[in-house]
């Protein structure tokens, strides 16, 4: 009589099937967590780029009080984020030559929109920056120790798509914006 062994030893081909499906499907997961990582760090990016640009015009407009008070950064009064166009930056270098402060205020404009060292139009995808005075009287410009406001608004893609549909263009990117607050020294 012969015996009949019940003992199996090693994995059948469906098994062996099957544990591949469960860790391809956990390294998909995986992988997808790596993407949403990325884009997040990529947008975290942005907003410091954003802040840092937005408080380095501040200062500079802080330290500019007579074009401040006289309304010379309102982008409205100047020369304007839509208005500078980076391959035709022409001012003075108020760094190296002695500029009113009228042209100081043009070159400050200019060197955060188009700067070489860390400027929005290449920092930021789709870029613009507006400067605002709160209290302008209509058509006399900004009073003396007004409140401006700068705003820099880009896009950057979406990490999920359960975001705020509204905001999302077709490109699967979304508007955001940074408001900087900058009151005149006494």
């Amino acid at each position: 009589m012969q015996k009949i062994i019940n003992n199996q030893r090693g994995f059948s081909l469906i098994e062996a099937m099957v544990s591949l499906v469960v860790i391809g499907v956990g390294l998909l997961g995986l992988g997808g967590m790596q993407i949403a990582s990325v884009k997040g760090t990529n947008n975290a990016h942005a907003r410091t780029v954003a802040t840092l640009l937005a408080m380095d015009l501040g200062d500079r407009m802080r330290g500019n009080k007579i074009a401040l008070d006289a309304g010379k950064y309102d982008t409205g009064t100047a020369i304007g984020a839509s208005a500078v166009d980076c391959s035709v930056v022409g001012t003075t270098n108020c760094r190296t030559a002695s500029c009113s402060p009228d042209q100081t205020a043009i070159f400050d404009l200019e060197e955060v929109m188009c700067g070489a060292t860390g400027s929005i139009s290449k920092a930021l995808l789709n870029s613009s920056l507006s400067v605002t005075c709160l209290e302008a009287v209509a058509g006399a410009g900004c009073s003396a120790d007004s409140v401006h406001v700068i705003e820099i608004k880009w896009s950057a893609t979406s990490i999920h798509s359960e975001l705020d549909t509204t905001k999302l263009k077709a490109n699967n990117t979304q508007e955001f914006s940074l408001r900087h607050e900058v009151v005149s020294p006494p």
